[in-house]
């Protein structure tokens, strides 16, 4: 637990690195957060799993990400 807890802490603190960036750039703080959030969500996508696991459509975005 101790491991995923820095883990969650550094990523914590580089979000409000890039989001302190945009905002020195100008940006209103919503936008700046909301931009953050939406570079994370693409960056991760590829690693992402929303699936069940057990459906057809599960099993193909496994061995999707396992490619990756």
């Amino acid at each position: 637990m101790t491991v995923v807890n820095t883990i969650m802490a550094e990523t914590l603190k580089q979000f409000k690195k890039d989001v302190d960036t945009l905002i020195e750039k100008g940006e209103k703080k919503e936008v700046a957060i909301m931009q953050i959030i939406q570079k994370y969500i693409v960056a991760s996508k590829a690693t992402l799993f929303e699936g069940d696991g057990y459906s057809a459509s599960g099993k193909k975005q496994q061995k999707r990400v396992a490619k990756c």
